[in-house]
């Protein structure tokens, strides 16, 4: 091979090495964020049943397929802890909010017209940590 063949083999050698040290160190980078995640889990007041995790689907189909008009729907609860927020079916497919956070004050919504995407959006905040979920509510006390 003739010097002058390898130098542009060289150079696209080196070019190759240089792409592959940024995206290893790109992953690398990217490998070491970690966030912390807390477990929720969604219960049905009238079967018990429970599903870990749930998901926004999860939610809306326990929302939508309420059938009885007035009572607690679901409550999702933050594993290890009292906190929880309960979905209560209120009259003409209408929902209302109680939520703790340690069991000790239990706080309500102050309407019990909410909608289902009400519902949905404000449980799915909750599940989410989302740190802006108490807003999308007026709350008060229960005494």
């Amino acid at each position: 091979m003739k010097i002058q063949q390898i130098i542009p083999l060289l150079v696209l050698l080196g070019f190759c090495a240089a792409s592959a040290q940024t995206i290893n160190s790109t992953a690398t980078t990217t490998a070491t964020t970690r966030t912390k995640t807390m477990s929720y889990k969604l219960t049905f007041f009238d079967s018990q049943k429970t599903i870990p995790s749930p998901t926004e689907a999860d939610i809306r189909a326990a929302v939508t397929l309420h059938k009885d008009d007035f009572g607690p729907v679901f409550i999702i609860g933050l594993d290890g802890t009292h906190g929880f927020i309960r979905v209560i079916a209120e009259q003409d497919s209408h929902f209302s909010f109680q939520y703790t956070v340690d069991g000790s004050v239990v706080y309500i919504s102050t309407k019990e017209t909410f909608s289902i995407e009400d519902a949905v959006k404000v449980s799915t905040a909750y599940k989410n940590g989302s740190a802006d979920w108490k807003k999308l509510v007026d709350w008060k006390e229960l005494k």
